[in-house]
């Protein structure tokens, strides 16, 4: 397992200790841990943040099944992005919160387009 169990745990339990405020990490860390899941499953990744909101750059996580486009930052078959809490506390579930508009017009589909080279639909 190394590093005190496997990324699918050492990520759960940092979710945990942030959600019961035993935790200030960043964002970045959080999706540093979550791009390490994603490695686990075989994935090549990159934690990207170009994408600046205002003055503050946000990460998402991009992912590739051939390390050689994660190399040079080719389009992603997978895409991870970040939101605040904030953005997304008005919707029924996640799920509800990432595709109804205007989070999905205005931000979601935006950054996914960016990011890939065909955005799914849902």
């Amino acid at each position: 397992m190394g590093r005190g169990g496997s990324a699918l745990q050492r990520y759960l339990a940092l979710v945990a200790a942030i959600n019961g405020g035993g935790s200030a990490r960043s964002e970045l860390d959080l999706c540093r841990h979550l791009a390490e899941v994603l490695e686990g499953i075989g994935l090549a990744t990159v934690v990207d943040t170009s994408q600046a909101t205002g003055t503050r750059k946000r990460p998402d996580i991009l992912g590739y099944t051939d390390r050689r486009e994660a190399d040079i930052i080719l389009p992603a078959e997978v895409v991870v992005e970040t939101k605040k809490p904030q953005e997304i506390a008005g919707y029924r579930d996640l799920k509800h919160g990432l595709v109804e508009s205007p989070l999905w017009e205005e931000k979601t589909l935006p950054c996914e387009s960016a990011s890939k080279t065909d955005p799914i639909a849902f």
